[in-house]
């Protein structure tokens, strides 16, 4: 009462106004101050003697409205002190950070006006600041997000996402450009174009940012990585064992010491183990050297760092899926008691998120829930689960989605055709391929497909022998299609009809060939199918790619 009176006598001033709201925000009524921050014109506002001093005291009773959890409100204060004072830096930031905050939690699914507004107030920051990088790098940062979401969605959004990544990056250039001594923007280009499947590209801005800022432990990290993805383990290695000599305590680096190690058949646990003991509370670094051993079947010790992830970070009992692997390990080492109240609680959580989720979502979760419930020997239930699923899909597959090729079902039409009703051997290069082909010619009577993993040249020689070649090619990883590079060429001018199956992340390998994924595509376009390979297979990408362990 007292307040709602204070607030009926004060007059429309802003500098009484603004006091009373700070009154009633001490009198613990944050609402009644909202009532006063909203009798405050703008209009008025312009004429007070110092804007800039007004706009602060805004910013003030925005930040003790988020207190109380009045974030809306706080962005509507924060909006009148902007324009009170234009140029005033701090409301501007504040704003964008609770802006920020929202797009992160919505995982970017945020109507065009709140990603509009965001990039109104970064580029304001932008052209206040010509001769600053850090404008530049959170208006690149904005728009690169904005595609990631983007390309999530159809193939129409696709050329909406191409040209925000595109004006993102001449942003980081223009940072590079703007503080050249700086190690962040050369940082941001470099994980950039990693992050755009660019390699070549990528390993040379990293390597010539090492050189202008040697003292950065996280270009020499991003540069290991990148040489990493180009099967470059022996200067991948040699860029860690550096990093390490002057950052011995970096758990990053251990890690992807770790990843070199184990790809170059060396002993990569120590590495790994490293890492975990250096983690402290970064909870992305524990979880994943846990889903490394897990990956190896190693137990006992991804159980260990499983264990110390939800110790550290108990609001990570809240995820189902790091929950599921955790319970997987568990069941494993014989734990069983501790695996089953790890999987009802997981349960619990998983169909608390389905309430709020739909779309692809929802199939995502549902498909989770199936996994725990088959884990719990629940099988049953398990079925009627997945069998849930297709009342959320679409009626039809999602084949306009991004990271599918124009007209996908007329190139499953051809691949159908060249099946033609034929049981498909898939072939691997391996001890498995090699027991086969001992007995070749026991098989030179069968009419059957033959589709080939990655290593397809070696398997073809064997072929040979019953004078038959593969009629389908599947890639997952660019490696293989740098390796096979010349055989891959011959195979596309072929006159049998024959098909290439790979993913994006596979066809990045053509750059070191100085070959665009998009140039590949349009010469060999009608031998071409691409596949998802991100996240579990669903009705609505049926078309997919998931790796594994082979001895799973």
């Amino acid at each position: 009462m007292a307040c709602a009176a204070l607030l009926t006598i004060t007059p429309p001033r802003p500098d009484l106004l603004l006091r009373t709201a700070r009154i009633c925000l001490k009198l613990r009524r944050p609402r009644r101050a909202c009532d006063a921050v909203a009798r405050v014109n703008a209009v008025d506002i312009r004429g007070t003697a110092d804007p800039d001093r007004t706009a602060e005291q805004m910013m003030q009773i925005a930040t003790a409205l988020c207190t109380w959890c009045l974030r809306e409100e706080a962005k509507d204060v924060l909006r009148n002190a902007i324009a009170l004072a234009p140029h005033a830096a701090a409301p501007r930031s504040a704003l964008v950070c609770l802006l920020d905050e929202d797009l992160r939690a919505a995982g970017g699914n945020v109507s065009l006006a709140q990603w509009a507004e965001l990039e109104d107030l970064l580029q304001r920051s932008v052209a206040e600041s010509p001769l600053l990088a850090a404008p530049r790098l959170a208006l690149a940062n904005c728009l690169s997000q904005q595609a990631r979401y983007l390309e999530a969605q159809t193939a129409p959004d696709m050329a909406k996402a191409q040209a925000l990544r595109a004006r993102a990056e001449n942003l980081l250039r223009e940072a590079v450009a703007a503080e050249p001594r700086l190690p962040a923007p050369r940082l941001a280009v470099a994980e950039f174009l990693l992050e755009s499947l660019r390699y070549v590209e990528a390993e040379t801005v990293a390597a010539a940012a090492v050189r202008c800022c040697p003292a950065s432990a996280e270009l020499r990290l991003v540069l290991a990585r990148i040489q990493f993805q180009l099967l470059q383990f022996e200067a991948a290695a040699k860029t860690i064992e550096t990093l390490l000599a002057i950052a011995p305590e970096n758990g990053w680096a251990w890690f992807e010491y770790g990843k070199i190690l184990w790809n170059s058949f060396g002993r990569a646990d120590d590495a790994f183990e490293r890492a975990g003991d250096l983690s402290g509370n970064d909870c992305a670094l524990l979880a994943g050297v846990a889903h490394r051993f897990l990956y190896d079947l190693d137990y006992e010790k991804a159980a260990k760092y499983y264990e110390r992830l939800l110790t550290l970070h108990p609001n990570m009992r809240d995820n189902f899926v790091i929950c599921r692997y955790y319970a997987t390990c568990l069941q494993e080492i014989a734990r069983t008691q501790e695996a089953v109240d790890i999987i009802s609680a997981a349960l619990k959580s998983c169909r608390l998120a389905a309430e709020r989720a739909q779309g692809e979502g929802l199939e995502l979760i549902k498909r989770e829930e199936a996994l725990l419930l088959s884990q719990a020997g629940r099988l049953d239930e398990s079925f009627s689960a997945l069998q849930s699923i297709r009342d959320v899909a679409a009626s039809t597959p999602r084949y306009d989605r991004a990271e599918y090729l124009p007209r996908t079902p007329e190139r499953l039409q051809r691949l159908a055709e060249i099946v033609d009703s034929r049981d498909v051997f898939v072939l691997l290069q391996g001890p498995s391929f090699a027991t086969f082909a001992a007995r070749l010619h026991e098989f030179a009577g069968f009419e059957f497909a033959i589709a080939t993993l990655n290593s397809f040249p070696p398997v073809e020689q064997e072929l040979r022998r019953i004078n038959r070649h593969a009629d389908i090619l599947l890639f997952t990883q660019p490696g293989s299609i740098r390796a096979w590079h010349p055989e891959l060429m011959k195979f596309l001018t072929r006159s049998p009809p024959n098909l290439v199956v790979a993913t994006h992340y596979a066809l990045s390998g053509l750059s070191e060939f100085g070959l665009s994924e998009r140039e590949f595509v349009a010469r060999h376009d009608k031998r071409l199918l691409l596949v998802h390979s991100d996240g579990p297979p669903l009705p609505s990408r049926p078309l997919h790619f998931e790796n594994g362990p082979s001895v799973s």
